[in-house]
């Protein structure tokens, strides 16, 4: 059995006394492969919302906030007036990562919906006239930590058929 993933590249030899012992590996192969997504998807969750959390204030990832916001952040004393999406550190603690086991599906978001409209981006104030300009904290994350989640998930691959990666 050979494959690859990543420039990775695995060969393994192994014999069967029949048909019949060929067909009870390949099932079990296809139970161990369910297991690699729940043992698997919780850990790159938690490496997805690590990202999130370490975008938010993050000046050189996000739009840089305006001066009026800044002083506006200022006079209200808040201890970074300068970092975008931080003002009382409430948004970025209530990031989240969601995953169950036994179910082949993990989730990263918010339940406070402000982290939604920077995301999206919105217009706010009296008559809607200011405009929140998108910071996409969660794409980010996904992207940043994509490199890391795939060794996660081979890692995960190579425990599930016993091989070490």
């Amino acid at each position: 059995m050979a494959w690859k993933a990543r420039g990775l590249h695995i060969q393994a030899r192994r014999e069967f006394a029949g048909l019949g012992a060929f067909a009870a590996f390949t099932e079990g192969l296809a139970v161990e492969a369910d297991k690699v997504f729940y043992t698997g998807l919780g850990p790159v969750a938690e490496n997805i919302k690590k990202h999130a959390v370490a975008v938010v204030g993050d000046e050189s990832k996000l739009k840089p906030l305006a001066p009026s916001t800044i002083a506006d952040k200022e006079a209200k004393g808040y201890q970074f007036p300068d970092a975008p999406l931080i003002a009382t550190g409430e948004m970025r603690a209530s990031i989240s990562a969601f995953y169950f086991p036994g179910v082949p599906q993990a989730m990263v978001g918010s339940p406070d919906v402000k982290l939604l409209w920077h995301h999206l981006g919105a217009r706010t104030g009296r008559n809607h006239a200011s405009t929140l300009p998108s910071r996409p904290v969660l794409d980010f994350a996904v992207r940043e930590s994509e490199a890391e989640n795939i060794i996660m998930m081979e890692q995960a691959a190579g425990q599930a058929l016993g091989i070490l990666i």
